[in-house]
């Protein structure tokens, strides 16, 4: 009468095609692997910019100790604070090249990595990264 139940002998579930969820997994496993490169890389441009920033003002400072002095010799060696990731320091600068450096601290993502710029006369900088 209205409280009696219609029994067909299905249980009321979506049937799942098996191809079509193995399928599935297989499309999201792809995007997956797509992605993970990328944000990799989003994540060395974002390390690589931090120290760019700091070898950016030496840049600036050794570049106007060359253009009042004619060379890099005797150029201040103050260099910016350190960042989460980086410390910053001077190689060599005599004469008509000067080496300004990014090392990676310690116990972060980026330890055991160098940013390099070396600074020539002619205003030329040549960039170099290692162990990224």
């Amino acid at each position: 009468m209205g409280n009696e139940r219609e029994v067909d002998g299905s249980r009321g579930g979506m049937a799942v095609d098996p191809f079509a969820a193995v399928a599935l997994l297989m499309l999201l496993s792809t995007l997956v692997l797509l992605g993970i490169p990328e944000y990799y890389a989003a994540r060395r441009r974002a390390y690589f910019w931090e120290a760019e920033q700091g070898l950016e003002r030496m840049r600036r400072a050794a570049w106007a100790h060359y253009l009042r002095r004619g060379t890099f010799d005797g150029h201040p060696t103050t260099t910016p604070p350190p960042t989460r990731h980086w410390t910053f320091g001077y190689g060599v600068c005599r004469g008509r090249v000067c080496l300004l450096r990014a090392r990676g601290r310690e116990n972060t993502p980026v330890a055991g990595a160098a940013v390099v710029v070396t600074l020539r006369a002619d205003g030329t900088a040549e960039t170099e990264s290692y162990g990224f």
